[in-house]
């Protein structure tokens, strides 16, 4: 009985330690989410536009949510987007896509969300932002396939089917209009034209190297070689067309970590509340059983 008060009583202290630690963590990493989600200190850090990157400041600012960036386009088609034809209403879609965004990866900080920026630092798919909602509320800047997907979700807003593309190297999207598919790339800023001025496939394209060079020619400071491109859009046997379900990524990892992202969003206020909780429990049990 004496052996275990005295082995209760050394117990106490490092409980005390134990609830202390816990009790800063959680506040630590609550003020952080704090900060990151209600303040620009979750904000992103903005890549430096290419030379001929339409970027637009003002834009970005004013288009934080995918519903701001959707009046934006209706604004600039001056009507309706549902009403109009879907070639029309995807042009406008496209040039204020690529108007939001200028090249570079967008990925979690401490502040924006430190679970996936903990775990960005084991591997950096987990690090990255690829729900919409996040890229535009954080994010000036984003890579080809989360610009893309943005791009998508546009598109099914004003009811137009549309498909994520997998390039092997590179990432664009299709809208489904005029009885056939036609592609946009939103990260270089191109929507290729054929001689009557319809935008083309990815598989049209593909088959006329001339065009490639032509609608992805005079773009320097790009990461990808304008040979690179040729060859990226040739290949057609490895490309990844992804259409359903509706408004899916490109890959199912893709999906997966969009998901989880999702998800952190929230446990990233709420694990650092279980680890409050947790502290303070352990301090409340000591005070408890002090003599």
């Amino acid at each position: 009985m004496i052996e275990s008060s005295l082995t209760s009583h050394k117990a106490r202290p490092v409980r005390r330690r134990l609830g202390c630690v816990l009790l800063f963590i959680g506040a630590g990493l609550l003020l952080m989410s704090m900060l990151g989600e209600w303040s620009s200190l979750g904000d992103l850090r903005t890549k430096r536009a290419r030379v001929w990157e339409h970027f637009d400041r003002g834009l970005a600012e004013r288009t934080r949510t995918l519903d701001a960036l959707y009046d934006a386009a209706e604004r600039k088609s001056g009507g309706n987007l549902r009403s109009l034809p879907p070639r029309q209403s995807m042009q406008s879609l496209f040039a204020i896509t690529s108007a939001r965004f200028t090249h570079g990866a967008a990925m979690h900080t401490p502040l924006s969300n430190w679970m996936l920026w903990a775990l960005g630092r084991i591997h950096p798919a987990f690090g990255a932002v690829r729900d919409p909602s996040i890229l535009l509320k954080r994010s000036e800047s984003a890579f080809c396939g989360e610009v893309s997907y943005v791009l998508m979700q546009l598109a099914r807003k004003a009811g137009i089917r549309s498909r994520h593309v997998g390039l092997n190297g590179h990432i664009v999207m299709e809208a489904w209009h005029d009885g056939d598919w036609h592609m946009y790339d939103p990260d270089f800023e191109v929507a290729p034209l054929n001689g009557t001025g319809s935008v083309l496939s990815v598989a049209a394209l593909s088959r006329n190297e001339d065009l490639i060079r032509k609608a992805y020619g005079g773009k320097p400071g790009s990461q990808l070689s304008l040979d690179a491109v040729v060859r990226i859009l040739t290949s057609r046997e490895d490309n990844n067309f992804v259409s359903y379900p509706p408004g899916s990524q490109f890959e199912w990892k893709s999906q997966i970590l969009l998901h989880f992202e999702q998800t952190s969003d929230y446990l990233k206020f709420i694990v650092p509340a279980l680890f409050i909780v947790a502290g303070a429990l352990m301090l409340s049990h000591r005070r408890k059983y002090l003599p």
